[in-house]
């Protein structure tokens, strides 16, 4: 049996319709973020945007009056320790120290980072 030609097309627009529909569902997930403890090693990545999202870096002004060029890119792959987990209001704040035991800017020994905003940003992950 043939169909005519105008139920073709209604056919091709279901099955893209239903084509889109499936792709927006599975990249519509939410981001997961993994449970973090005190101790646990992490690396910064590169941010995604211009700059970072969810770690609270100096401004570029302070780290200029204290004398260092500000190169935030030295801090792409570098691993952090949490040393502090703090629930507030909405979020999680973790303070992050370097690794190797030197300060991030010379004069910064601790990092402050938003545990969700980061991880979904994808500037921190697991070690």
């Amino acid at each position: 049996m043939k169909l005519p030609r105008n139920s073709y097309k209604i056919v091709f627009i279901l099955l893209m319709f239903l084509a889109f529909s499936w792709q927006s569902k599975a990249t519509s997930g939410d981001p997961i973020i993994p449970e973090v403890h005190i101790g646990d090693e992490l690396i910064i990545n590169a941010p995604e945007h211009l700059n970072f999202q969810g770690i609270q870096l100096p401004k570029r002004n302070f780290l200029l009056k204290q004398g260092q060029i500000p190169n935030y890119k030295s801090l792409y792959g570098k691993k952090v320790k949490v040393i502090e987990i703090v629930e507030k209001e909405g979020y999680t704040e973790i303070t992050l120290s370097a690794a190797d035991g030197k300060n991030f800017f010379k004069h910064h020994k601790t990092l402050k980072a938003n545990l969700q905003s980061s991880f979904t940003a994808n500037e921190l992950r697991q070690f």
